[in-house]
């Protein structure tokens, strides 16, 4: 079987990815910081949008934009996850980029359509 799959890629799904931040968001209680605060608002959406940065670019951006955090404590808590699992995770740490994906960004076919359909139609 290895024979047949060899030139096959592990990829994460962008989906997942997003879900797992916004989890560890809520369980760190930055969801009403987001509410109060636009500069913790934006700086967690643009920690999500890093899958797309271009992989060459994407560890020391990454790093980058962690370092760059607004001084919120929580921050600080979810600075470290990122960079302990997503990040420093061998295991993960090639799979969660999206900038060289053609192809689905999703593992659900049907998720993947109706999120093209609305961006489409706004």
């Amino acid at each position: 079987q290895k024979k047949m799959l060899y030139l096959s890629q592990v990829r994460g799904c962008e989906f997942h990815f997003a879900k797992a931040l916004n989890t560890k968001r809520d369980e760190l209680g930055l969801r009403s910081s987001c509410k109060q605060n636009g500069d913790v608002a934006r700086w967690i959406e643009r920690v999500r949008h890093l899958p797309f940065v271009p992989g060459d670019f994407r560890e020391a951006f990454s790093r980058d934009l962690l370092a760059a955090r607004p001084q919120a404590s929580p921050l600080e808590q979810y600075s470290k996850y990122f960079d302990s699992f997503w990040l420093s995770n061998t295991d993960v740490k090639g799979i969660w980029g999206q900038f060289e994906n053609d192809g689905p960004r999703t593992t659900n076919m049907v998720e993947d359509w109706h999120s093209g359909l609305h961006s489409r139609l706004g």
